[in-house]
């Protein structure tokens, strides 16, 4: 009958859609597997990236401040070494100049005495000092200066090295790593390379794996405010140009004075 045929077809329909709807919950598990499995790898690095950031932090903490006690105390123990070659060279000087000053003494004395005995008539005092000019004798030579070797580069020659190596590794390396992190933020990243790929004006597929031969080649550019336009307003990093209005700029030979442009160097 056809109220039979009606319901056999759709019987059929009935298990046909059952089907499909198996099919879509089979996948909508496995999808969902997938996805349990790739949130519970990404917590595990965000785990292991928290561990070992914290675990970088302590490290790298801890011997920065021993670094800077150890400093401490250097500075202190030069302190001390400048302030004992200091009293050295004093010593020997206010010796030295304690010598010549009882010397000096002694000669304005005798000068003194000399000329009033020239200044005199009397023949019997003029020959009696004439005598007594021995004892001027028996002052002896003057005192040897020699001049202490008040050196202290020669001496802390190795704290300057130190130092030095100190000052290339706070400024130089660790800028160094700061800006080359500085860069890798500004590169764009793999989400944003997707969002490119989606778009509907895409032109070319982007291959993400070309991402890793272009930060090989990728470099920082920076303005040069001396040359850029007086109507472009340069940030003071450098990194970044803006236009907003005319400004006063300090005359440079390099400006741009009809073109709106700039130069830029890399780093």
């Amino acid at each position: 009958t056809r109220r039979s045929s009606d319901l056999a077809i759709l019987g059929e329909e009935k298990t046909l859609q059952e089907k499909k709807l198996i099919a879509r919950y089979e996948e909508m598990e496995r999808q969902l597997k997938s996805t349990d499995r790739t949130i519970g790898e990404i917590k595990e690095r965000v785990e292991a990236v928290k561990g070992s950031a914290s675990q970088a932090k302590t490290n790298y903490v801890n011997k920065l401040g021993v670094l800077a006690r150890a400093l401490v105390e250097a500075g202190a123990e030069v302190t001390v070494l400048i302030e004992r070659e200091e009293r050295m060279a004093l010593s020997q000087a206010d010796g030295v100049l304690q010598k010549l000053e009882e010397r000096q003494a002694g000669l304005s004395r005798s000068k003194q005495q000399l000329e009033a005995t020239l200044r005199c008539s009397d023949a019997l005092q003029i020959i009696q000092f004439s005598q007594e000019t021995n004892t001027w004798k028996a002052m002896g030579e003057e005192p040897v200066w020699v001049p202490c070797d008040f050196a202290l580069d020669t001496t802390l020659g190795g704290v300057t090295k130190a130092l030095e190596a100190i000052s290339k590794l706070i400024h130089k390396d660790l800028q160094g790593v700061s800006r080359q992190m500085e860069r890798a933020e500004e590169i764009p990243g793999p989400e944003v390379a997707e969002r490119c790929e989606a778009g509907p004006n895409r032109s070319l597929p982007i291959d993400l794996q070309i991402r890793g031969k272009f930060l090989h080649s990728y470099s920082q550019l920076t303005f040069d405010a001396n040359t850029a336009h007086q109507s472009l307003t340069v940030s003071k990093a450098g990194r970044k140009v803006s236009h907003k209005e005319k400004q006063q700029c300090p005359a440079h030979p390099e400006r741009f004075e009809s073109e709106w442009q700039g130069l830029c160097s890399q780093g």
